[in-house]
């Protein structure tokens, strides 16, 4: 026998509509099924009139005249800019500091069609440290 699921969330909607003591129960899931039906959060933001997507392209094609037309074309209540410094005593092997950089990055994947960074690991031997900048 195959269950009927819809029956099943129909049942659930009353059972938590029905109970007055769970209505923060109602409206944690119901924001929930939103945030999971929306996909990224970072699409409902505004649009900005800053286009990231020509910026990253014409970065790609010539650094100096991309940093011009951001300079001009950046857009302040759309996006914002943040400096990356990490210096700690754990990063002491270059190949260590790397991995490590790599792997915050990876964290980031969600966000790169939003987002665009220069970064780097710096320094000597025993005194690394990880810097860039995070639009």
């Amino acid at each position: 026998m195959i269950p009927n699921f819809i029956e099943m969330e129909d049942s659930e909607d009353s059972f938590f509509e029905n109970s007055s003591s769970d209505e923060s129960l109602v409206i944690e899931r119901n924001q929930r099924i939103q945030q999971e039906s929306s996909g990224n959060p970072l699409d409902l933001l505004p649009p900005s009139k800053f286009n990231l997507v020509i910026f990253k392209k014409w970065f790609l094609k010539d650094k100096n005249d991309a940093l011009d037309f951001f300079w001009k074309c950046f857009d302040n209540n759309g996006y914002s800019l943040w400096l990356i410094n990490y210096d700690r005593e754990e990063l002491t092997d270059f190949m260590k500091a790397k991995n490590f950089m790599y792997g915050f990055l990876q964290e980031l994947e969600s966000f790169r069609r939003f987002s665009f960074g220069v970064h780097g690991v710096y320094g000597q031997e025993n005194k690394f440290k990880i810097r860039g900048y995070l639009l």
